[in-house]
């Protein structure tokens, strides 16, 4: 195995889902010398994750099917008390966003018919491949954030797909949530920071290689 492969293997086995969350009223917004260093390699992160491969282009001015909205520390504040105050969200949501040092929402863009024209099979295919590329853009981005020693959590976003929230964050209406990543800052897991409830995926240790298949044609 050569070196590259050694430490790609290493990012992705190090990648890990993990739900960091606080109460609101906790909530702790990131220092700015913190925020500071940490949003280049969020935006560089993001960058490399855009080598994600997709088929067909989306838009002539972003040939992308996927887009990338970030909210920093103080953007994060704002949207934590949209969903505790406005939305009056009860489940876990809030708390999320409470705790995270950034929050990228990725979206994708569906292919719609031609007015006075249905849905079809080649249409279906064609947003099956465009939220697959999308899916692999957020994989790559999760292991960027790893590997930068960073928390980060796919969540599918619940109440922030919603039309309310979209507007609310000047998302495109003609977007759909792929998930809500919620990061966390190597330094904003010290102690002084906060208590915070972590919580770690359950299907961790489950994981096994029974999916992998060798054809063999007669």
């Amino acid at each position: 195995m050569s070196d590259s492969s050694m430490m790609l293997e290493t990012v992705m086995r190090a990648r890990r889902t993990e739900k960091v969350m606080c109460d609101v009223s906790e909530r702790r917004e990131v220092p700015p010398e913190i925020e500071s260093r940490n949003k280049v390699l969020v935006l560089e992160s993001l960058e490399a994750a855009g080598w994600a491969p997709f088929h067909y282009p989306r838009r002539k001015e972003i040939l992308e099917p996927w887009r990338a909205h970030i909210l920093w520390s103080k953007e994060v504040t704002r949207v934590t008390d949209f969903l505790s105050t406005e939305l009056k969200l009860q489940n876990k949501l809030p708390r999320l966003c409470a705790a995270c040092s950034a929050l990228v929402l990725a979206t994708w863009i569906p292919q719609e018919p031609n007015e006075g024209a249905s849905r079809n099979n080649a249409l279906d295919a064609m947003n099956a491949e465009h939220l697959a590329a999308a899916s692999a853009m957020v994989q790559n981005l999760l292991l960027m954030l790893t590997a930068h020693e960073m928390g980060n959590y796919w969540s599918s976003g619940g109440d922030l797909g919603s039309a309310t929230a979209f507007e609310f964050l000047g998302i495109p209406a003609d977007e759909r949530l792929l998930g809500a990543i919620f990061v966390e800052y190597p330094e904003m897991k010290a102690a002084e920071f906060g208590n915070k409830d972590r919580q770690p995926g359950k299907l961790r240790e489950k994981r096994g290689t029974g999916w992998i298949k060798e054809v063999v044609i007669d």
